[in-house]
């Protein structure tokens, strides 16, 4: 693509933005015409450069395009030419013309690679999303993860139905995806097929003959254990003691903060963003209201407080409150003294010897670390907040409406990604069946078991 091209693309992208911010009102009009107005003549000079290039007579100088006074079939007028074949081409306005020579020698205003519609797709969607550049960062990766270099260089107008099928089948297959990776790559597709649909670029939607049944039978969905994602009580130990011993490490110079922020995302399943933002001031006699988070932002590189949760997506809706418990009271105090021997003070409940919050991406290497040393399973705070719903609240019998919201999820999230089986199920299940009750009132092949967690019985039969 030349130097015009490039440019062209360049101010047609910026109209585009023009326009898209104006129809959602993002803009007002006034304050946008005349700059719009600078852009459009730039516009019309490039093009004018680029078809004058190729519009030439055979002595190569430029062939002229005239103005014809206005006739019965054209009430305003109309501006003409002629091709090498001396075929006249006319139409009512001069930028119209000059479109349909544009046309006419093959010449495209945009990048029509998939990696060239990719690029102007996100970028399109980038301003006006009020998301953070994090999650473009992840859109990102998952395009990087999904479509290969040679699918990228591919001219997007080329590509069928059965195309992307066939490429569709072999990463399914080839690359194990599983259910969520699928979706996850359906979603670059419809991102990226339905901007070079809305924007002309090609004429109908090859994501349209994919049949989300038939490849996500195809998808790998091992069923997740809990020694796959969750620490046992017997491992939390393991790294409450690790954290014990550090805590007079002379590399901390007594005050180990991160420790404190894995006991109570141990005891509250706090996410790691929302810990590096909790406040003194939301802690009451009660609970801990958790309604805020930290995020780091790329570009420039900042870390920044947003005023609602995770599970709230950019909109607040009060947070969520966590019951003080004396466990929770106990990690507070501690805290609160080892921070006034060392003259630390600071609204964050957990700083640096500053007074600075914590930076998120500190307290995560610092977690991994600590796990490594103890030599986990896991190493990251998605596992404690795993291992506090299914090996405290579960085995209490807390309600699943009850669990999701102290976690601040939903019920199905719940359910489908954090309730696994205890990891001393096999044990547990073996001294069950040892001390399993049988009644006189039943046949000597029905075994009779009782959950202590609920209110019924349930009978085994064994033939």
């Amino acid at each position: 693509m030349n130097t015009e091209i490039r440019l062209l693309a360049e101010l047609h992208n910026q109209i585009e933005s023009i326009q898209t911010q104006l129809n959602y009102g993002i803009i007002d009009a006034t304050d946008v015409a005349e700059e719009a107005m600078r852009i459009t003549k730039k516009e019309r000079r490039l093009k004018e450069k680029l078809v004058f290039e190729r519009h030439l007579n055979r002595d190569g100088t430029p062939r002229k395009i005239s103005y014809h006074e206005p006739t019965p079939d054209y009430p305003d007028g109309y501006y003409y030419t002629r091709l090498d074949s001396n075929t006249k081409v006319k139409r009512v306005s001069y930028d119209g013309l000059i479109d349909s020579l544009l046309a006419y020698y093959g010449i495209t205003l945009t990048d029509t690679t998939v990696a060239g519609v990719w690029e102007q797709a996100l970028d399109a969607r980038r301003k006006i999303s009020t998301s953070i550049d994090e999650t473009f960062d992840c859109i990102q990766r998952y395009y990087e993860r999904y479509i290969s270099e040679e699918f990228s260089k591919k001219d997007i107008r080329t590509i069928t139905g059965e195309d992307l099928q066939a490429y569709t089948k072999n990463l399914v297959t080839e690359h194990s995806l599983t259910k969520h990776n699928y979706n996850d790559y359906k979603g670059i597709l419809n991102l990226l097929f339905g901007y070079a649909l809305r924007h002309a670029i090609i004429t109908s939607n090859p994501v349209v003959t994919i049949d989300n049944t038939e490849y996500k039978k195809l998808c790998s969905d091992p069923v997740a254990h809990a020694e796959q994602k969750i620490l046992s009580s017997e491992e939390i130990q393991i790294l409450q003691n690790a954290i014990e011993q550090r805590k007079n490490d002379s590399r901390y110079h007594g005050y180990y903060v991160y420790g404190y922020m894995i006991r109570l995302s141990i005891e509250t399943g706090m996410r790691a963003g929302e810990l590096c933002t909790l406040r003194w001031s939301d802690i009451s006699d009660n609970d801990i209201h958790i309604h805020t988070q930290q995020r780091e932002l790329k570009k420039p590189l900042r870390y920044v407080e947003l005023a609602w949760t995770k599970d709230e997506k950019g909109c607040s809706k009060g947070g969520r409150y966590f019951p003080l418990t004396d466990k929770i009271i106990h990690i507070l105090d501690e805290l609160k003294e080892n921070q006034r021997t060392i003259g630390v003070s600071s609204e964050f409940v957990f700083c640096c010897d500053n007074g600075a919050w914590v930076q998120k991406k500190n307290y995560e290497k610092a977690l991994h670390t600590i796990c490594e040393a103890c030599k986990l399973p896991k190493t990251n705070n998605h596992a404690l907040r795993m291992a506090l719903n299914s090996n405290v609240f579960i085995p209490l019998g807390i309600p699943v409406t009850e669990r999701a919201r102290l976690l601040g999820h939903s019920v199905a999230v719940n359910e489908k990604f954090y309730s696994f089986e205890r990891k001393d199920y096999v044990e547990r299940t073996r001294n069950l069946l040892n001390n399993a009750i049988v009644p006189k009132q039943y046949p000597e092949n029905v075994i009779l078991f009782k959950k202590e967690s609920h209110e019924y019985s349930k009978f085994a039969t064994f033939q």
